[in-house]
C-alpha cells in the first residue's frame, strides 16, 4: 500500500527553525574560521572566483533546499518522536544516505578524500541539527 505524503504532517515551523540553524552553522563550516580553505583548494577555486556569481541565488537555493530537505525530515520522523529518535535518524540519513551519495559523487569527480570529509561533516551536523530541534519539538 502506498502512503501519500500529507504537507500537513510535516511541522513547518520546527523545519524552518531547523534549517534556519544548519544555515547559520554552514555559514560557520564552510568559513575561514573552519575549512573555506582546503573546501576551496580542493575545488581549485580563487578568492575571486568564490566571490563571484550571483551569491545571493547562491545562499538563498542552498536555503531553500535546506527548508525542503528539514520538512522531508520531519515527516519522517514524525510528530513527537523525541530526541533520541531525531539523533538516531539524523546520524543514519546522514551517514547512510548522504555521505555515500557524497562519496559516489566525490569518487568520480576525483576530489580528495578531506573534500569528501568536509562536505559529509557538515551534511551529518545539519541532519543532526534537524533531529534535535524536531525531535525536541513539542506536540
Amino acid at each position: 500500500m502506498v502512503q501519500h505524503i500529507l504537507f500537513e504532517d510535516i511541522n513547518w515551523l520546527g523545519a524552518l527553525v531547523a534549517a534556519v540553524v544548519a544555515f547559520v552553522l554552514g555559514a560557520i563550516w564552510y568559513s575561514p574560521l573552519l575549512f573555506a580553505r582546503p573546501w576551496q583548494r580542493a575545488l581549485g577555486l580563487t578568492d575571486e572566483e568564490i566571490r563571484s556569481g550571483h551569491v545571493g541565488k547562491i545562499f538563498v537555493s542552498a536555503f531553500i533546499a535546506m527548508v525542503v530537505a528539514a520538512a522531508g525530515f520531519s515527516l519522517v520522523l514524525g510528530q513527537g518522536a523525541g530526541i533520541a529518535a531525531g539523533v538516531h535518524w539524523g546520524l543514519g540519513i546522514g551517514l547512510l544516505f548522504v555521505a555515500t551519495s557524497l562519496a559516489i559523487h566525490n569518487a568520480f569527480e576525483r576530489r580528495p578524500l578531506y573534500y569528501w570529509a568536509i562536505n559529509s561533516g557538515f551534511n551529518l551536523v545539519q541532519f543532526l541539527v534537524y533531529g534535535l530541534i524536531l525531535g525536541a519539538w513539542p506536540d
